[in-house]
């Protein structure tokens, strides 16, 4: 069943329902049926949702990102946003290495996480304040000399299952 008879299938079942839910979103639509009772398998709820991400901002602009994100589309989409980072930082300084640590390399990120970064670059300033202009404040920045140092003393135990870009 395509998009526009899974769309029609499901208003009819609104309005069979009587609900008074609003817009196109055919994960909202679910749910309606799901509130009514009518169990829903995950399957269908998870392609309404990769639907709902491809069809409703282009369409219907009501809709908000959080609607058309599951856990593993939210953890892909910062990742690409990470590696994308890593890239630029390499285009900028040449050799670098970059690392991905905390909730989001870890799998379990919420709403308010972020992306936690380390730069490891022997082109980075000698200058901490200047590391941080270059690399926009959040990521850290470390030279190498400066790396095994802190790997030697175990002050790294903050990348354990950090992801190398």
């Amino acid at each position: 069943m395509d998009r526009e008879a899974y769309e029609r299938w499901l208003a009819q079942a609104k309005h069979t329902l009587a609900s008074a839910e609003e817009g196109h979103s055919l994960k909202r639509l679910l749910s309606v049926l799901e509130g009514a009772g009518v169990a829903i398998p995950p399957e269908p709820l998870e392609s309404a949702q990769e639907l709902d991400i491809h069809y409703l901002p282009a369409r219907y602009p009501e809709g908000s990102p959080f609607e058309f994100y599951n856990a593993k589309r939210a953890r892909e989409a910062l990742l690409e946003e990470a590696r994308a980072y890593a890239k630029r930082v390499r285009e900028a300084l040449g050799e670098a290495e970059v690392y991905l640590f905390g909730s989001v390399a870890r799998g379990d990120f919420n709403l308010e996480s972020d992306l936690d970064l380390l730069v490891v670059s022997p082109a980075l300033p000698q200058d901490p304040l200047e590391r941080a202009r270059l690399l926009r404040e959040e990521p850290r920045g470390l030279l190498p000399e400066e790396f095994a140092r802190l790997r030697a003393k175990g002050g790294l135990w903050f990348l354990e299952g950090a992801l190398r870009l």
